[in-house]
C-alpha cells in the first residue's frame, strides 16, 4: 500500500457483517488499481462484524472497535489517522459503479483547488436493484434549503477539514450537511454528472424524523434564514418524504 494514498475511505460499522464484506470485497480490488486506503471504526458489533474485519486487516490502513457516540463520532476518529489527500465516506453495502471511482479520481486529478467533488447516486435495494437516481448538484442559496449535494462516495479535500474542522458530533444524522454548510459559500464544488455510487437504501436518515430537526438546526447555526423560512422548510421536507414513501410503497 502507498505511503501517501492518494485517497482515504472512512467506514463506520455495527452489526453488518455481509453488507460490509460486498463493500469491502470491491475496494480491495480496487486497490490493485488506485493508491487508496481503508479505515473502519467499529461500535463493538456483536454479530461477528469486527471478527470479519480483523481477519482483513492487512488490507486496512486503520481499524478499531471500541464503543463511539455515533456515525460522524466514529468518522472522526478515522479522519485523524487518514493520510489521503482526498477522503471519500462509504457505509457497509456501499459500493461504487463500474467506472465510478475512475471519474471521481479523474475529477480530482483536475480540479486539486475543489473542497468537494460530488456525484449522482443510485439508491439501490439489498439485492441490487437500483429504485432511484438521486442527482446532486450545487447553488449555495438552494443549498441553504435543503441538502442537494450526494455524500456518499463523494471526495472532501483533506485540506477543509484542516480549514473548517471535523464533523460536529453533536448532530445524529445530518452533520455532513452541517459541514457543507460551515463552508458556505466558499465551498468549491466540483460534480461529476453521472452516478457513481451505488447507495444501500437504509441509512440512517432513512425514516427517522430527527433528520428535520437536525437540518432546521444546521439551517439557524449556518445560515442566515429567518426562523419562519426555516420552519416551513422543514413541514415541506416532512411532506416530500411522505410523499415518496407513498410513492414507493
Amino acid at each position: 500500500m502507498s505511503d501517501t494514498p492518494f485517497l482515504s475511505i472512512i467506514i463506520a460499522t455495527r452489526n453488518c457483517k455481509e453488507a460490509l464484506q460486498t463493500t469491502l470485497e470491491q475496494l480491495q480490488r480496487l486497490q490493485s488499481a488506485f493508491p487508496l486506503e481503508i479505515l473502519i471504526a467499529d461500535a463493538l458489533s456483536t454479530d461477528g462484524t469486527a471478527d470479519y474485519i480483523a481477519t482483513q486487516a492487512a488490507q486496512l490502513s486503520w481499524w478499531v472497535s471500541e464503543p463511539d457516540a455515533g456515525i460522524y463520532d466514529a468518522w472522526n476518529k478515522c479522519l485523524a489517522q487518514a493520510r489521503g489527500q482526498w477522503i471519500a465516506f462509504l457505509g457497509a453495502g456501499d459500493t461504487y459503479t463500474p467506472d465510478g471511482l475512475t471519474k471521481l479520481v479523474q475529477a480530482a486529478e483536475q480540479n486539486p483547488q475543489s473542497h468537494y467533488i460530488s456525484c449522482h447516486q443510485w439508491q439501490v435495494l439489498p439485492n441490487g436493484q437500483a429504485m432511484r437516481l438521486k442527482k446532486s448538484y450545487w447553488h449555495p442559496k438552494t443549498f441553504q434549503k435543503r441538502m442537494t449535494l450526494t455524500h456518499v462516495g463523494c471526495f472532501h479535500a483533506r485540506n477543509a477539514f484542516a480549514q473548517y474542522g471535523f464533523f460536529d458530533t453533536s448532530y445524529r444524522i445530518c452533520a455532513d450537511y452541517a459541514w457543507l454548510l460551515r463552508i458556505g459559500t466558499a465551498l468549491q464544488h466540483t460534480l461529476v454528472p453521472e452516478p457513481c455510487v451505488n447507495m444501500l437504501i437504509g441509512g440512517i436518515s432513512d425514516g427517522n424524523a430527527l433528520v428535520f430537526e437536525e437540518t432546521a438546526r444546521a439551517q439557524r447555526a449556518h445560515t442566515h434564514l429567518p426562523h419562519w423560512r426555516i420552519q416551513l422548510l422543514k413541514q415541506e421536507a416532512v411532506l416530500r418524504k411522505k410523499i415518496r414513501h407513498w410513492w414507493l410503497s
